[in-house]
């Protein structure tokens, strides 16, 4: 068996695959009207002819074993069945200048399935594109990383790091992706300590990408959650701290931290491994 499989499906071709196995289950938010609602105008059926035609040219939809109905390639349809058995989830959101994309990654057991839309960055692209992966836990970290933009810019300052309140790291999460200069500016004014101010400052410049992450139980409970932004000084990480056990929505709000930090791409790669090792150790669990 191959250690990974990837295909890029259109939105059209998506719809065709639902139409060709309706007993398949995409998740939710990331059915093909979820991800590119048809136009007014446009007509489903129509859609669907163009995408099945376009799979039967690829040779991702052909006739099955028993010479029977024609059949979506098994490869495929089974990346895309693994979402209804996931055991653990990974919901993300990167963006870079020209590109923005939203994943699921549905793991169990040592197996991990993914699907992905990617768009241009601000619009509502026509173009836009489905990635659908399966791989195995050993491959995810570098699947991870492919949304972490590598034309980084050298850190010209200390790796440094901070601390500030939930409540406020969620608002400046906001403030970074809509470019609120102001509030971030008067978050930063409020401070007292050099190393709050000056990454604090670092999230008032212009941030040209970013990486969210949440890895979510099987009653999506969160349990681990990071975001990553881009500056012009390198990258910038914000990850969850609990302040008590058991952790639920209301000891976050009351006690949990957010710690800031100015990191480099090698080290964003250490969190995201530590991360899969969970994984790993929760391979098992039925």
């Amino acid at each position: 068996m191959a250690e990974s499989w990837r295909f890029e499906l259109s939105i059209d071709e998506l719809r065709a695959v639902c139409e060709l196995v309706p007993e398949l289950v995409l998740p939710s938010g990331y059915t093909a009207s979820d991800l590119s609602p048809l136009p007014d105008d446009a007509n489903e059926d129509t859609a669907i002819a163009a995408g099945h035609a376009s799979l039967k040219e690829r040779g991702l939809v052909g006739p099955q074993a028993d010479g029977d109905p024609e059949g979506v390639a098994p490869a495929l349809l089974f990346a895309l069945s693994l979402h209804a058995v996931a055991e653990r989830a990974l919901r993300i959101f990167a963006w870079s200048p020209a590109e923005e994309s939203r994943e699921l990654i549905s793991v169990n057991r040592g197996a991990c399935a993914g699907l992905r839309r990617v768009q241009r960055r601000g619009a509502l692209d026509p173009t836009a594109r489905i990635v659908v992966t399966f791989m195995y836990l050993g491959e995810l970290t570098k699947h991870l990383l492919e949304l972490v933009a590598d034309n980084s810019p050298g850190t010209n300052s200390p790796l440094t790091s901070t601390t500030i309140g939930l409540v406020d790291s969620r608002a400046v999460v906001e403030a970074v992706r809509a470019g609120n200069q102001e509030f971030l500016a008067s978050l930063t004014s409020r401070s007292g300590d050099d190393q709050d101010v000056e990454l604090m400052s670092g999230l008032t410049r212009q941030m040209d990408a970013g990486f969210h992450l949440e890895l979510l139980d099987r009653e999506a409970r969160c349990l681990y959650m990071g975001d990553w932004f881009r500056g012009d000084d390198g990258w910038i990480s914000m990850t969850v701290i609990p302040g008590q056990f058991p952790v639920s929505g209301e000891s976050l709000a009351e006690s949990g931290r957010m710690r800031l930090a100015k990191v480099s791409r090698s080290l964003i790669r250490a969190d995201l491994l530590e991360m899969v090792a969970g994984l790993r150790r929760t391979r098992d669990v039925a």
